[in-house]
């Protein structure tokens, strides 16, 4: 994003007296409002709790690298530019649970406790894929994936888990599993890693628990619930 944007949004941090929603779309949301933001600015108006929110049309030019995520939606709390958690694509659209999530981490509570206080399940896989980033082992793994697989486990960490079903991520087995099978793969462009049947970044959708291959070579897990 600009300078000029950054600021804005600083400025509205460092005055803010309520959770700051920022919310990044695509170039142009200036001029059409898409369903995303329809979607989302009716969700906010429908809960009770006051919020600011901040609306960012990225431009594609000058091109910043990395590319931010647009469709995406990140909590901040007032005077903190760390964002509490962000939410991508449809995930952003449980507006009023999410404003209480970060209502409830503004108090000092964690973000496990104060999103899966009620969800058991959740705050288990929650854990067992925080235990599992903290000894997993990559150095056996070539250097690209290393690199691959680090973006992937900060992601995790800067984006709280964004996703509603748990685990975000496979283990480094499994991602290095799908990754060997992408390289080998007549679609994959070798100078980007991306595919040209989905045109995904393939180093780091190979990652993603919920991912599949557009051809069927690999597949989503599916989380596992808890037993009762």
């Amino acid at each position: 994003m600009s300078v000029e944007l950054f600021h804005d949004l600083k400025d509205l941090i460092d005055n803010a007296q309520h959770p700051v929603l920022a919310v990044v779309l695509a170039e142009g949301c200036e001029n059409f409002k898409g369903k995303f933001l329809t979607d989302f600015e009716t969700q906010v108006q429908n809960q009770f709790n006051p919020v600011h929110l901040h609306i960012i049309c990225y431009r594609e030019e000058p091109p910043v690298f990395p590319r931010p995520l647009t469709q995406a939606v990140y909590y901040f709390a007032p005077k903190n530019y760390t964002p509490l958690f962000f939410r991508h694509g449809m995930n952003a659209m449980s507006v009023a649970t999410d404003i209480v999530t970060a209502l409830k981490m503004m108090e000092g509570r964690s973000y496990v406790d104060a999103a899966y206080e009620h969800n058991e399940t959740m705050h288990t896989q929650y854990q067992e894929t925080e235990q599992m980033i903290k000894t997993e082992d990559t150095t056996q793994f070539p250097s690209l994936f290393q690199q691959a697989r680090n973006f992937a486990k900060e992601m995790w960490h800067t984006g709280k888990n964004a996703a509603a079903g748990l685990p975000v991520l496979v283990d480094a087995d499994a991602a290095f599993q799908r990754f060997s099978m992408c390289q080998g793969c007549e679609f994959l462009k070798t100078d980007s890693f991306r595919c040209e049947k989905c045109g995904c970044f393939m180093k780091t959708k190979t990652q993603l628990a919920s991912a599949s291959c557009p051809i069927g070579k690999w597949h989503a897990v599916t989380p596992q619930k808890q037993p009762a």
